[in-house]
């Protein structure tokens, strides 16, 4: 689950619970606590940014840009990953001869009642898991999983721009990450934000990590309107939508990552294969320097 550099501009509404060690939030985030089949979390390491999907962070995603434009930008993203895959002789889950027809008649006609339909979202989300930026923000059924991606993504930070700074470890204390909850039943009712989950086949990753994507979904056809760029908590707040945020400093880093670890959320199963036993080479690491400052 990737992170992003934008603040939010309004959290007013969103109900926060401040925790001060990694032990309580993990009571607070005990999965028994949730209704496992509604529920569904997203861990950032800056408990001031939104949820801001990868795609409204670029100069198409601007407020001013039509919509046209975006969705232009994101077909072309796609038209390139697609490109590269024949070049290479790589498949892709839902590839066909109707897919490819119905990709390529998308840049001559309007494009549909709504954008992205179901056959785009299966390709975008592989593009998602491969590193491209799209409208897409990943979410997870898993409390314990967004903690572990919450801390990660901390400890990276922590590993590069904040002791490269010259921070101490009482800086930690100052800033926190943020395990955002949220009723995906609700989001779904609310027409304009989508909380689904796609195939496991996908990716392996999205399967490993119980994997659900967040999306706005448009009434293409309107392509002259101006592009919906505001953070997806923001969208939902309008709808009533009841949005969580559970919150600890960045010095349990430490400690959320070994509790997860214990109920065996840790970064080789989060990322099967050899690439994600060589991530969590790293990570430790990482861990293993954190901890001789914290000492």
């Amino acid at each position: 689950m990737m992170d992003f550099p934008l603040k939010n501009i309004c959290t007013s509404e969103v109900i926060e619970c401040q925790c001060t060690t990694a032990a309580e939030l993990f009571e607070k985030l005990r999965p028994e606590n949730f209704d496992s089949k509604s529920i569904i979390f997203r861990g950032q390491r800056d408990s001031g940014w939104g949820l801001i999907p990868g795609a409204y962070r670029t100069e198409n995603g601007s407020m001013s840009s039509p919509l046209s434009t975006v969705i232009i930008s994101e077909l072309l993203s796609i038209m390139s990953f697609i490109e590269g895959c024949d070049e290479q002789g790589i498949s892709f889950y839902g590839d066909s001869s109707t897919f490819r027809e119905e990709f390529n008649e998308l840049f001559k006609k309007p494009f549909g009642k709504f954008w992205p339909n179901t056959s785009m979202l299966n390709v975008l989300s592989i593009c998602q898991h491969h590193g491209m930026e799209t409208r897409l923000l990943d979410w997870t059924s898993r409390s314990y999983v967004a903690a572990y991606f919450a801390a990660s993504s901390a400890l990276e930070y922590i590993s590069t721009v904040f002791l490269r700074d010259g921070f101490t470890k009482d800086s930690l204390h100052e800033q926190h990450l943020a395990i955002w909850s949220v009723n995906r039943d609700e989001v779904n009712r609310s027409h304009e934000v989508k909380a689904v989950k796609v195939p496991g086949s996908i990716s392996p990753n999205l399967a490993a990590q119980s994997g659900l994507l967040m999306y706005r979904y448009e009434m293409a056809s309107a392509v002259h309107q101006k592009f919906n760029n505001e953070p997806l908590e923001l969208s939902l707040l309008k709808k009533n939508i009841e949005i969580k945020k559970y919150t600890v400093p960045l010095a349990e880093v430490l400690n959320i990552l070994q509790l997860c670890d214990d109920y065996g959320v840790n970064t080789s199963r989060m990322f099967p294969g050899v690439d994600g036993v060589a991530k969590n080479a790293k990570e430790i690491v990482k861990k293993r320097n954190l901890k001789s400052l914290f000492d």
